[in-house]
């Protein structure tokens, strides 16, 4: 008697709870069939494993228990308090954890899971900056940041085609990390084997700090392709034609007041977009007499300021070029005739593109092909966009025009490369005449008339106008290098 009501209570814990380890082995069929049973939930999403879903404190299991205060719990759910330990699981006592259980929290990155591999920790570098060190030399620049995570860094370098990287990578330099993060940038001289126009893509690769990942393998193509920049020995000289509101109709009423323009300004505009446009299309260097509305230079011990730049002392911005070790030298303008009358509101067929050169540019086959290059595109956007209607007129190498007001105000004269000289026999504008006495081939832009009000209603318009001006201008450039074929 006595050994059926032990028997009996035993049975009953059995039903009640299973709390007892004793009957974990008889029990094991059933709970794995039940198991089978249930879905399982899904555990890729874009072809990485993600994180399953972790029960939060107090958030029923089972969507059909509430989990209400005094509710009933379930017998065969093995998360309920005071459930039995898996004695197959030594390493935590008393855990809930079946490694056939879906639901159980899992490492995302275990390295003996081939379905979720740990990704090796790698340092992707910005694109660099390059500029010219010489005239037989290409500086890379590049950021120090991540200097603690990385043990050398590789400077790799390709040819070009269509100003766009081709060809296979090579290793020109290993440049070894000091380890520790931020100060100067890194960088790099990449001697060439002569002066002659240069055009290479650039992009920094790194061997980890650790040195098990290194990013020149092809698996880190792809990322790190997209992080070069092109980079070329040469470098040009931008002169943002006067300062602050010169030249500007602020002052007058009605129809010649309605669009408000000043020359001082929008050069400055076309400068900051023509330094982009060469960089980022080309990799060709550039250096800018003015980055703000004011301008101050340095010149034979001397600083000048302003109006001592642009009134007098012209010549200190064209010299700036050579001081700058720079190949080329454009000075950016918008034109206006020399009537006294409706200055403002000259017709449309007035608008024309003149890009005067200075000797030096005048005397080569090569320059007068920049000119020209950049006086055809010019004119071709200004007809398309409503605000010119005369053309343009090449010009050969010491063929150009010599300049007159008759031409410069006349309507429906076509636009050309022009030349002026002064009494003396030299250039006639400052800017140009300092960077010839330097030998610096120069060449100065009007890109249309601001005393046309079609032209000012466009510059005001949006950022259109400086901008598809600047490539123009860009364009011509790299033709004149033999960086771009023929518009």
């Amino acid at each position: 008697m006595k050994r059926k009501i032990i028997g009996s209570i035993l049975t009953l814990c059995m039903l009640i709870s299973m709390p007892c380890t004793a009957f974990a082995a008889d029990d094991a069929a059933v709970a794995q069939s039940l198991r089978e049973s249930e879905p399982k939930e899904a555990a890729v999403l874009s072809g990485k494993s993600e994180m399953p879903k972790v029960q939060k404190p107090g958030e029923a299991e089972n969507p059909r228990d509430p989990k209400q205060a005094g509710a009933l719990e379930n017998p065969e759910d093995p998360k309920q308090p005071g459930a039995s330990e898996n004695p197959e699981d030594p390493e935590q006592p008393g855990a809930l954890e079946n490694p056939e259980d879906p639901k159980q929290p899992e490492d995302p990155k275990d390295p003996e899971d081939p379905e979720n591999p740990e990704e090796p920790d790698y340092t992707v570098v910005p694109k660099p900056t390059t500029s010219k060190a010489s005239a037989k030399a290409i500086r890379i620049s590049w950021d120090s940041s991540q200097d603690d995570c990385v043990d050398t860094y590789y400077v790799m370098r390709r040819g070009t085609k269509d100003n766009e990287g081709s060809g296979a990578w090579k290793t020109i330099a290993k440049v070894k990390s000091d380890k520790e993060a931020g100060g100067p940038k890194n960088s790099y001289t990449n001697k060439l084997g002569s002066s002659k126009t240069q055009q290479y893509e650039y992009k920094i690769c790194t061997l980890s700090e650790d040195q098990t990942v290194d990013t020149r393998e092809e698996v880190y193509a792809e990322e790190t392709d997209l992080y070069a920049a092109l980079g070329t020995n040469i470098k040009i000289c931008i002169d943002p034609g006067h300062y602050e509101s010169i030249n500007n109709n602020y002052g007058w009423s009605g129809e010649d007041g309605k669009y408000p323009y000043s020359e001082g300004a929008f050069t400055l505009k076309i400068g900051k977009a023509l330094k982009k446009e060469l960089k980022e299309v080309y990799g060709i260097d550039s250096y800018m007499t003015r980055t703000t509305d004011r301008i101050s230079l340095t010149y034979g011990g001397r600083t000048y300021v302003n109006g001592n730049l642009d009134q007098g002392n012209v010549s200190v911005r064209g010299r700036m070029a050579k001081k700058k070790d720079c190949d080329f030298f454009i000075s950016l303008h918008t034109n206006s005739t020399s009537s006294s009358k409706k200055i403002w509101s000259q017709p449309k067929s007035v608008n024309k593109v003149y890009i005067f050169v200075n000797q030096k540019a005048h005397r080569s086959a090569q320059w007068m092909k920049t000119a020209n290059a950049i006086g055809k595109s010019l004119t071709e956007y200004n007809q398309e966009s409503g605000i010119q209607t005369t053309g343009f007129t090449k010009r050969t190498k010491n063929q150009a025009v010599l300049f007159t007001n008759l031409a410069n105000d006349e309507p429906d004269g076509n636009g050309t490369v022009v030349y002026r000289m002064n009494s003396r026999g030299s250039d006639y504008y400052g800017v140009l005449r300092g960077s010839h006495e330097d030998g610096v081939p120069g060449i100065l832009v009007e890109h249309a008339f601001h005393t046309t009000k079609a032209m000012r209603k466009l510059a005001v318009a949006s950022s259109e106008l400086y901008k598809s001006w600047a490539a123009c201008d860009a364009y011509g450039i790299a033709r004149g290098f033999g960086l771009a074929d023929a518009w």
